[in-house]
């Protein structure tokens, strides 16, 4: 398996605050300027509920509880 071929595993977050929804713009290819939810790459050796937590961190710097998964 070449480089460009490997698989990676993508998360995001749905952030609500009352009946609110966090929404970002992005800022880097691809959808840059377009509005998403806070996200990323799984990292090697990363669970997913930490790196649901840390991409929302980088992106917002806001500290979540996560409540459940989907």
């Amino acid at each position: 398996m070449t480089t460009d071929q490997q698989i990676a595993i993508g998360v995001g977050a749905v952030v609500f605050r009352g009946d609110e929804v966090l929404v970002i713009k992005r800022g880097k290819p691809p959808f840059e300027g377009c509005w998403s939810i806070p996200g990323g790459k799984l990292q090697p050796g990363e669970n997913v509920k930490d790196a649901v937590a840390r991409e929302v961190r980088e992106e917002t710097t806001l500290e979540i509880k996560i409540l459940a998964l989907l």
